[in-house]
């Protein structure tokens, strides 16, 4: 079972990527807990790839037929990332891991690209896929539950980013859509790659280092 949507962000791709590590907290993610980078490395000069564990709270108001499957537990969420400058894309991959993968697993992949006929704004392509070994009679109303929530969770993330974008919008002298140059980008992407990556890569950066 799959489904897809896209969306649209009235900012520039360069602006967008700029803040992409900055879209939490905010007013439309209050059920996002926490999130830790597992992973994080430059692949090239111009290509950053990221891992990180999202925990967010429970599932909210559920169908009573759901309780037992779920019981508002947290929901573990995986999210990998690939900001690629030259290309001019991210690419995410987030998939579940919690109490519900038990019975199912849900798996998104987004990509943000500038939009062709706009390149002042930035265009969204979702795509998920539900997997799941639950007999007919519960996996029908599983997907149109997880579908609907699905496609309330996509526009509250694109609210927030929305959110991110205005708020530090006003904090800078420069124009949301002005672009910025790769180079700039970049520069930002290694530093923060080096500055924030996990203390166990710092680790083995410095031992080998030391060899």
């Amino acid at each position: 079972m799959h489904g897809s949507l896209s969306q649209v962000l009235d900012y520039s791709w360069d602006y967008v990527t700029s803040l992409f590590w900055a879209r939490y907290p905010n007013p439309y993610a209050s059920h996002v807990l926490h999130e830790d980078v597992l992973e994080r490395l430059l692949i090239d000069d111009h290509t950053l790839y990221t891992k990180r564990i999202i925990v967010k709270r429970g599932f909210g108001k559920i169908p009573f037929w759901l309780r037992k499957l779920l019981a508002n537990r947290k929901e573990l969420i995986v999210e990998e990332s690939i900001i690629d400058l030259g290309k001019r894309e991210i690419l995410t991959r987030t998939r579940n891991f919690g109490g519900l993968a038990r019975y199912a697993v849900l798996t998104e992949d987004c990509r943000y690209v500038p939009m062709l006929r706009d390149p002042s704004s930035t265009q969204i392509d979702r795509y998920f896929v539900l997997q799941s070994s639950l007999g007919v009679k519960i996996l029908h109303p599983l997907w149109s539950f997880l579908k609907r929530r699905y496609t309330n969770s996509a526009e509250r993330s694109l609210q927030g980013y929305r959110f991110i974008c205005q708020q530090f919008a006003g904090q800078l002298d420069s124009h949301p859509n002005a672009v910025l140059s790769p180079s700039k980008i970049a520069c930002r992407l290694k530093d923060f790659a080096l500055n924030k990556r996990p203390r166990l890569l710092l680790a083995q950066a410095g031992s080998k280092n030391s060899d």
